[in-house]
């Protein structure tokens, strides 16, 4: 027996439908922005997560961890990547002094 989701679509307002729509069909968006707006538009229209799964060809986990974030934040933050991604970058202190003095004998 397939899984049925027991959550209810998203409402969208007539804007955040035409902003997911643009994002949707963007050739500059990258495709994580855009499929991400492909998984709210269709749960919007009340497609299981299976479903968008199959149709979009990803992880039906990643349907759902894709509306949970935008159920939780918000249509407009939930799309892009949180900050934090990666790890942060280290210039030591060496090189900061030989950036500075490289900078200060220059100009």
């Amino acid at each position: 027996m397939p899984f049925v989701s027991s959550r209810e679509p998203i409402l969208l307002t007539d804007e955040d439908f035409e902003y997911l729509n643009k994002i949707s069909r963007s050739r500059i968006s990258k495709k994580a922005i855009s499929e991400r707006a492909k998984i709210i538009l269709l749960s919007n229209q009340g497609v299981s997560d299976s479903s968008i799964a199959r149709q979009l060809g990803i992880s039906r986990h990643v349907v759902m961890r894709t509306i949970k974030r935008v159920i939780s934040i918000g249509i407009h933050d939930g799309l892009y990547d949180l900050p934090g991604k990666g790890k942060n970058k280290v210039i030591s202190v060496e090189a900061k002094t030989w950036i500075i003095d490289y900078i200060v004998e220059n100009h």
